[in-house]
């Protein structure tokens, strides 16, 4: 996945996927060479992790968010913070060296917000909290202050969080916190940490907001919230268990019309959300793309009638088709980017599909990639 949203340009892992685009990501089981459509090779932006394996087994959910101003791509990982120049995307190379948020952790979750205050800034999530960094130089962020114990983020849990208006939406392995972005520069939390019942101290999180309901899904399952009073949301559901979503693997959201997608370890599944405080089972199904081994994944959908599935193996085009399982069209792409066991993103530009994970950073021509699937 995973928004935020409304700020994020083109980024699907966890932009607002009340939009029409809607990406999946994971691991696939299969795979080919199909048409040339990656029009750039492997770039290493540096900041990404391949996986967060241990002599223990999985620790962790692998970093991995992209954000897109302008020319300039923010790519955020276990290692660092990276700024990448996609002026020309077939030669897309970082700049400079990585940044040091102080804000993420080596085996945690990341996020990124843009908020276009006074100045541009660039809110980077990941498990040691909240760093504010100064855009005035879109090539050289600046952390502005200390960052921000916001109390919701654990070391090794995963992160979600999604901009509305004037508030900030954070979730992770200690609970959801609300934040008052307001004073841009000084964002504080409102209130105490809700507890979801559905996010732990290791797994995924993700998040996605419209209006007056929220959705919040982790490792533990899915849980529904009121937004009525924005400063305080109320936990309106059960956790509901979806069937895919798995301790060792993230979690991904994305709605498309009166559909909500979740996708986790175990797969990908379809609520029904015409009442949208009430989601309802549709189906469950194994896409062939993700990992219940470790990894992340994300979600969204192309103009209504495609679903694109990533992962460690490769890229994948699913049609869409009213209320029948999304079906995979064609082979499996390799991508070449992704790892089984790390993080993954997807961000839009201009025609072209950016997508990241454990091996790096690729791209790819959205025309070609709707024209061969």
């Amino acid at each position: 996945v995973r928004a935020i949203k409304p700020s994020l340009l083109g980024f699907f892992r966890r932009a607002n996927p009340w939009r029409s685009l809607c990406v999946v990501m994971g691991c696939l089981s299969s795979k080919s060479s199909g048409p040339s459509s990656r029009i750039s090779k492997v770039v290493n932006t540096g900041a990404l992790r391949d996986s967060c394996y241990n002599q223990y087994g999985v620790y962790g959910v692998p970093g991995c968010d992209m954000l897109i101003r302008g020319s300039i791509m923010y790519v955020a990982g276990g290692n660092g913070l990276a700024v990448m120049d996609i002026s020309n995307p077939a030669k897309t190379n970082r700049i400079g060296g990585l940044i040091d948020t102080g804000a993420l952790s080596d085996n945690g979750g990341a996020a990124l917000i843009l908020l276009e205050a006074e100045k541009p800034l660039l809110y980077v999530l990941g498990g040691k909290g909240l760093a504010v960094m100064d855009l005035t130089d879109a090539s050289k962020p600046v952390r502005i202050e200390s960052v921000i114990d916001t109390g919701a983020l654990m070391l090794d849990s995963d992160v979600a969080a999604m901009l509305s208006g004037s508030l900030m939406y954070v979730a992770g392995g200690h609970g959801l916190a609300v934040m008052d972005v307001s004073q841009p520069t000084k964002p504080w939390r409102i209130g105490e940490i809700t507890t979801t019942g559905v996010l732990g101290s290791i797994g995924g999180a993700a998040m996605l907001v419209s209006e007056e309901v929220m959705y919040v899904a982790g490792s533990k399952g899915l849980t529904v919230f009121s937004l009525e009073d924005p400063k305080a949301p109320a936990q309106v559901s059960d956790v509901i268990s979806t069937g895919v979503l798995t301790f060792s693997t993230g979690a991904a959201l994305a709605v498309d019309g009166t559909t909500l997608y979740v996708i986790g370890g175990l797969g990908l599944a379809r609520l029904d959300i015409s009442d949208k405080f009430k989601p309802s089972h549709m189906s469950k199904q194994d896409t062939g793309c993700l990992s219940g081994s470790g990894g992340a994944g994300a979600i969204a959908i192309d103009s209504g009638s495609k679903l694109l599935v990533a992962g460690g193996h490769g890229l994948g085009i699913f049609a869409l088709a009213g209320s029948e399982e999304p079906s995979r069209q064609g082979d499996v792409i390799n991508t070449g980017c992704l790892s089984e066991g790390g993080g993954c993103a997807i961000a839009l530009h201009n025609g072209i599909v950016f997508i990241a994970g454990g091996k790096g950073l690729a791209a790819f021509d959205l025309g070609m990639l709707r024209v061969h699937h």
